[in-house]
């Protein structure tokens, strides 16, 4: 199967992208994010590519621009509401379109390092940099079980959001993470279940919940919880484990 080449068209609406970074600039002063206004703009490019290469190859199922520019871009900075001021690399698990790891590497201007199996999504977010002339952020292809076992250095922080269920991220994790190490993840509010067995894993796997922000979406576009948990004691099970046995047989 020949993979489709991926063009991607200049952005000649200068007003779209003026109105659109002002409205996400609205929503971060709304959610108490910093971020300047070339950030913003950065971002909204970034979205708008997406959307122009989601009409040949499936990114989103999002298409609605308003709504995309919640659900993809505030949802991604609302990680900078727990990511700590000395972080210096992040790895980005299921970055699908590149969120959150490509809004993050540009508002925090920290080594990024986006992770997905699916091929065809990595190539749309790496014509995405190159177009975007985004500085220390690179791709990396293949399964969480396998990437972490080449993982290089240790990031500072892992993030993830809609990946798995909370047992599983914590798995998928925790290989890549040494001791001081912190993972982010951000979900629609979890179940009082899924939160049990969680939280059954982190102690399993040497996590302490360090801190939780529930937040409420503009537009009525539902919640999140972001948790943020950090690595504070040894594994205590042999970890990855083989590739899917995370998602098959989460841990709790």
């Amino acid at each position: 199967m020949v993979e489709r080449i991926i063009k991607l068209e200049e952005l000649t609406n200068v007003e779209q992208i003026e109105h659109l970074a002002t409205q996400l600039l609205g929503y971060c002063t709304q959610y108490d994010i910093a971020i300047d206004r070339a950030t913003a703009e950065y971002c909204v490019k970034h979205l708008l590519y997406v959307l122009q290469i989601n009409s040949y190859i499936n990114l989103t199922r999002i298409v609605d621009i308003d709504d995309a520019l919640i659900l993809h871009v505030l949802d991604s900075l609302l990680f900078l509401k727990l990511i700590p001021v000395d972080c210096h690399c992040i790895y980005d698990m299921g970055t699908g379109a590149g969120y959150p790891g490509l809004p993050l590497n540009v508002a925090l201007g920290v080594k990024t390092k986006l992770l997905d199996s699916v091929s065809k999504k990595l190539k749309a977010v790496e014509a995405i940099i190159s177009k975007l002339r985004v500085s220390n952020c690179s791709i990396h292809h293949g399964r969480l079980e396998e990437l972490c076992l080449t993982k290089g250095e240790n990031p500072d922080i892992v993030v993830a959001r809609a990946l798995a269920s909370l047992p599983s991220l914590l798995e998928y994790a925790r290989p890549f993470l040494a001791i001081g190490g912190s993972l982010i993840v951000s979900k629609g509010v979890p179940s009082s279940e899924e939160l049990a067995a969680g939280n059954k894993v982190a102690e399993l796997l040497g996590y302490s919940l360090i801190e939780t922000c529930e937040v409420n979406l503009p537009s009525h576009l539902g919640s999140r919880l972001l948790m943020w948990y950090q690595v504070d004691d040894d594994c205590s099970i042999k970890l990855p484990r083989a590739v899917g046995m995370a998602h098959k047989y989460p841990l709790a």
